[in-house]
């Protein structure tokens, strides 16, 4: 695996498996059903490992959880938060079992949203050239 997609599909493997709901990203089809799971990338950045043609990047995901509509949504969501956790505390990415770190969850009028960032080890060389060293004169 070499590719945030990689991860969105450890995600989705993981959520359906746990919640056996339908599980989307990109677009939500307009016969989609409820409830239902939506997974975004906010944000996906490299950091080199200095030294080898390796780097981590830290793929931050955004799983959004849509509920049926049901008069105890509160009750349904905070069972959803505990579940979230323990389906996505960790993922399998190029064979190597990678705990999510960063996470944090909102429930912004009746959708719940878990965000976790998995730091991945990619093999491959890093965007730009890394500065080794630096001499500053007259300091």
């Amino acid at each position: 695996m070499s590719s945030f997609m990689d991860v969105v599909t450890q995600v989705s493997t993981a959520l359906a498996s746990k919640f056996n709901l339908p599980v989307y990203y990109g677009e939500v089809p307009s016969t989609a059903t409820l409830p239902l799971f939506y997974i975004d990338i906010t944000s996906a950045e490299k950091e080199p490992m200095v030294g080898i043609e390796r780097y981590i990047m830290n793929v931050k995901v955004q799983v959004s959880y849509i509920h049926e509509d049901i008069t105890d949504y509160k009750t349904e969501i905070l069972n959803i938060q505990t579940q979230l956790y323990e389906a996505l505390k960790t993922i399998v990415f190029d064979s190597k079992s990678i705990r999510g770190k960063e996470i944090s969850n909102s429930v912004s009028g009746d959708i719940l949203r878990y965000v976790i960032s998995y730091p991945v080890e990619v093999q491959g060389q890093f965007d730009y050239e890394l500065m080794e060293n630096i001499t500053i004169n007259g300091v």
